[in-house]
């Protein structure tokens, strides 16, 4: 659904309406990280 590259998949998921906002930005960072460290959670 969305394609783990760091900030490739930030902009996908923050572009497809995850979170939108002031919580956007640090939300995308930490689920980046959080996802790059276990991908079996990006499901």
């Amino acid at each position: 659904m969305y394609e783990l590259r760091g900030d490739t998949w930030t902009r996908q998921w923050r572009g497809s309406g995850g979170i939108l906002g002031r919580r956007g930005r640090r939300a995308a960072a930490e689920q980046s990280v959080a996802t790059a460290e276990s991908p079996h959670l990006a499901g």
